[in-house]
């Protein structure tokens, strides 16, 4: 791994990280994300961006001052690398640019998404009725069915530029699977205290293995096939929310953990369940520190000519585990729409005010709430 690469990958791992920890804020049931499939399709809108977007967005991703060459380079490198299937597991990964009929997108940018991505490009008409329904096709052949309706009708209309999609997917079997004989009903209790019975697989054995007292954590790391690919899972003492357990992880550095497991002989027992999960990032994001990018100040000449902005991140995950092993598949979208004139229809209850523009003072104001 050069020394580019290790860079982002440390950021990817920062930027799920601190993504998560937003998401989880304000989360009551499961989130399920997928970093690298979000990091990809927003760092190649990044090499599209100029000014103070572009630094925003930098900033977001943490590669600040990394050179936009190598980093395209870097992704080149990734992108071969994940798409890999080995014994006992396969892996996808696939980005696409869905165009508006008759915009030509800027050579540079198009050669680059071709060359460091592997984009596919195609030219759509957002206004037709089945718009939606192609683009998310796609997404769902890319991620075996997995991944649908990632976007709806309403998410492309006439000012709708371009659709970024990225789709990732991975199936596994366990190199050692649960024997579904051992599998039996048992409870797992939930942050609130309610407890539910759950299919809970069992197996005894010797696993990559860490318990860090001062945390209160347990650690366990499970292979698939060949190894390459693996299921980590921590687990705190006692019951605790989702945020804290993320401030215990965050107390060392991804790569420590990573270092921290040995070989011990033990009893694992895991719940067999599936999951699946859909969130807007265009709030969490904005909050990371990108909000430049969704408004009218943004940037992204390097892309289209004219005003663009981002309207919309949509992300979509979906994960199963059991006995034989894992699927689980992620799609993200990025869509950028062109600023149009505005309209205001005042067609129901607003708030008006008669001011004095040069000193600012409101001499009336008031709600209408019936103007008849």
């Amino acid at each position: 791994m050069t020394s580019i690469e290790g860079q982002l990958l440390a950021a990817r791992t920062d930027f799920g990280w601190r993504l998560l920890e937003r998401l989880v804020e304000t989360a009551d049931a499961n989130v399920f994300i997928s970093p690298t499939s979000i990091a990809l399709a927003l760092t190649l809108i990044y090499t599209g961006a100029q000014g103070a977007t572009r630094s925003a967005m930098a900033r977001t991703l943490g590669i600040t001052g990394l050179d936009v060459d190598e980093v395209n380079r870097a992704y080149q490198t990734l992108v071969h690398s994940l798409v890999d299937s080995g014994p006992q597991r396969e892996t996808r990964l696939a980005t696409s640019l869905w165009v508006a009929a008759g915009l030509t997108l800027h050579p540079d940018f198009a050669a680059r998404a071709l060359q460091s991505y592997d984009a596919f490009t195609q030219a759509i008409n957002f206004t037709a009725r089945d718009a939606a329904s192609i683009v998310n096709q796609w997404a769902s052949d890319q991620t075996n069915g997995r991944i649908a309706d990632l976007l709806t009708p309403c998410d492309v209309n006439a000012s709708t530029l371009m659709a970024l999609l990225n789709a990732l997917y991975f199936k596994g079997r366990w190199r050692v699977p649960f024997d579904p004989a051992d599998t039996t009903p048992r409870p797992f209790t939930r942050l609130d205290g309610v407890q539910r019975l759950c299919p809970m697989m069992t197996q005894t054995g010797s696993f990559r293995y860490v318990y860090v007292w001062e945390q209160g954590l347990q650690g366990i790391y499970l292979p698939y096939g060949d190894g390459r690919v693996g299921m980590m899972v921590f687990l705190p003492v006692e019951v605790v929310p989702p945020l804290e357990l993320h401030r215990r992880l965050m107390t060392r550095p991804w790569t420590e953990w990573l270092a921290a497991f040995d070989e011990e002989t033990g009893t694992v027992t895991l719940p067999r369940f599936t999951a699946a999960y859909e969130v807007s990032l265009t709030a969490v994001l904005t909050h990371l520190g990108m909000g430049i990018a969704f408004g009218s100040q943004a940037d992204f000449g390097g892309i289209v000519d004219g005003p663009a902005y981002l309207s919309e991140v949509r992300h979509k995950t979906f994960v199963e585990v059991n006995e034989e092993g894992a699927e689980a598949a992620a799609a993200t979208a990025v869509m950028m729409d062109r600023s149009l004139p505005f309209e205001m229809r005042v067609d129901h209850p607003f708030c008006c005010a008669i001011v004095d523009s040069h000193t600012g003072e409101p001499l009336f104001m008031g709600y209408i709430n019936d103007p008849a």
